[in-house]
């Protein structure tokens, strides 16, 4: 029987908000819309992978943005088929979009406009994107 591996090909190791931006016209009820917009890096040489994921948080009548860039890192071992790799397209956003949903949760709560709790998300199609959108050092 093969004993299964102790240590993943593929690790998460930090997340970093690059740039945030918040802007409250006056409070109100809010309805909120999201928009992602990813990128990647893959460093062969240094099997490092970095994920830029940029978030648009809008309110429908223009009473709050939200504009906020990361960057997470990730190391992992292999270089077969990157593009298409689940581990760089999807299992990397999912990894990353606590961090990013806590950060909005938190910089809300202080805000005063009350918290906003990004819903669970679905985030097939945003890999679909990251994958025309990693480039490969």
């Amino acid at each position: 029987m093969k004993k299964p591996e102790v240590s993943s090909k593929f690790q998460f190791t930090n997340f970093v908000v690059k740039e945030s931006h918040f802007f409250l016209a006056e409070r109100s009820d809010y309805e909120f819309t999201f928009e992602f917009t990813p990128s990647g890096k893959v460093f062969l040489g240094l099997n490092q992978f970095e994920l830029y994921l940029e978030l648009k948080v809008r309110e429908k009548n223009g009473l709050v943005e939200i504009d906020i860039k990361t960057v997470s890192f990730f190391t992992f071992e292999g270089t077969d088929n990157i593009a298409d790799n689940p581990f760089f397209t999807l299992n990397a956003p999912a990894i990353v979009y606590p961090y990013i949903r806590a950060y909005i949760s938190t910089l809300t709560a202080q805000s005063g406009i009350g918290t906003i709790t990004m819903p669970a998300m679905n985030l097939i199609s945003l890999g679909e994107v990251l994958k025309k959108e990693i480039e490969i050092i």
